[in-house]
C-alpha cells in the first residue's frame, strides 16, 4: 500500500472531518422501479435503506428487505469514509457485483439491492443537477408537473402487487375536467393549458404525502390512494371538490373557471389488476358525466 491510500481507499475518495461537515455524500438510483429511478439523495449522517416507510431512503422494490442496508460515515485515520453494512437482508447486498456484508465505498461505487442499483458519489453539484433533470424528464409530465402516464401506470401495477402481498386496500380516482374544450374554444389553447397546469397543482396540494397523481390523458388525471378504502377516497375527493369549486385562474385578464367529474374504484373489491381497475373507474366517471357533470361517483361492484 502506498502513501496515496488509507485502508485500500484512494486519497481522493477521503474527506477530512471539516470537509465532511461542509459537504455531503449522495446516492443516485440508476436502475430499478420507475418510481425510484433517477432520484438523488444527499446525506452526511448515518442512513438506512429499505422497503419500509421508516427508512431514510425508501425503495419500491419487492426484492428489497424492509430494512436492507445501512450507510455510515465514519472517521478513518483522521479522514471520513462511508461504510456500507448489510442489515441481515434476505437477498443480500452487492457492491460492484460482489456480495458484501460490510465494506468501504469509493466514489462511483455501485450498490445493488434486489433489482435496484444505487451509485455512490462524493458531492458534485453539476452531477446532482444533471441526475435531477434526468429524473424529471423520465417521470414527469411537462405541463402539469405531475407524473407522466408511463410512470403512473407502472406505479399502479406496483400498488397492486403490494396490496396482494399484504392484503391491503387501495383506491384509484380517475378525474376529467368538465368543458375544457369550451375554455379552449373561447380563450385559446394556451389558456386551456394554463388552467390544466393550475388545476393539477391544486389537486396535488389537496393530496396526502403517500398519494400519487399523474396525467393519464389530455384533461384526465389518475390518482392512486394507498391504504385507502373507497369511502375514504370519496371523503378526500369531496374535500378536493370544494377547493376546485373556488378555483379561479387568471389568464391575461380573463377569469377561467371549470369543474370536474371523478370516478372512484377500489382494488380487489372492483378488480384484481390495474388495467381492469382503471376500466371500472372510467365507467364510474362516465356515470358522473351523464349525471350533469361536477360530480363524484363510486364504482358499482358489478357493471353489465
Amino acid at each position: 500500500m502506498d502513501d496515496k491510500t488509507v485502508a485500500g481507499i484512494k486519497e481522493e475518495d477521503l474527506l477530512s472531518e471539516k470537509e465532511n461537515r461542509e459537504n455531503k455524500f449522495f446516492l443516485t438510483i440508476i436502475s430499478g422501479n420507475g418510481r425510484d429511478f433517477g432520484k438523488v439523495y444527499k446525506f452526511s449522517n448515518e442512513i438506512t435503506i429499505g422497503r419500509d416507510s421508516g427508512n431514510d431512503i425508501i425503495i419500491h422494490d419487492e426484492q428489497v428487505s424492509k430494512k436492507h442496508c445501512l450507510l455510515k460515515p465514519e472517521s478513518l485515520g483522521g479522514n471520513y469514509v462511508v461504510k456500507l453494512i448489510d442489515l441481515n437482508s434476505t437477498n443480500g447486498v452487492f457492491l460492484n457485483g460482489e456480495r458484501v456484508f460490510s465494506s468501504i465505498l469509493n466514489s462511483g461505487s455501485k450498490i445493488e439491492i434486489g433489482d435496484t442499483i444505487l451509485r455512490f458519489n462524493l458531492n458534485d453539484e453539476i452531477e446532482e443537477k444533471f441526475q435531477a433533470k434526468i429524473f424529471s424528464y423520465a417521470t414527469l409530465d411537462h405541463l402539469t408537473g405531475l407524473y407522466n402516464k408511463r410512470f403512473i401506470l407502472e406505479e399502479l401495477e406496483s400498488q397492486c402487487k403490494i396490496s396482494r402481498r399484504n392484503n391491503r386496500v387501495f383506491s384509484i380516482v380517475l378525474i376529467d375536467i368538465d368543458d375544457l374544450k369550451g375554455l379552449n374554444d373561447k380563450f385559446g389553447h394556451i389558456a386551456a393549458d394554463e388552467y390544466i397546469k393550475v388545476f393539477s397543482k391544486e389537486v396535488k396540494d389537496n393530496l396526502r404525502g403517500q398519494d400519487i397523481a399523474g396525467r393519464y390523458g389530455g384533461d384526465e388525471l389518475l390518482i392512486l390512494l394507498p391504504e385507502t378504502s373507497i369511502d375514504g377516497a370519496l371523503k378526500l375527493m369531496s374535500r378536493m371538490k370544494k377547493s376546485i369549486d373556488n378555483l379561479i385562474v387568471d389568464f391575461r385578464g380573463y377569469q377561467l373557471k371549470a369543474t370536474f367529474c371523478a370516478g372512484i374504484a377500489q382494488f380487489i373489491l372492483h378488480a384484481r389488476d390495474g388495467i381492469s381497475l382503471i376500466d371500472i373507474a372510467d365507467k364510474a366517471l362516465y356515470e358522473a358525466k351523464k349525471s350533469g357533470k361536477n360530480a363524484i361517483i363510486n364504482a358499482k361492484v358489478n357493471y353489465d
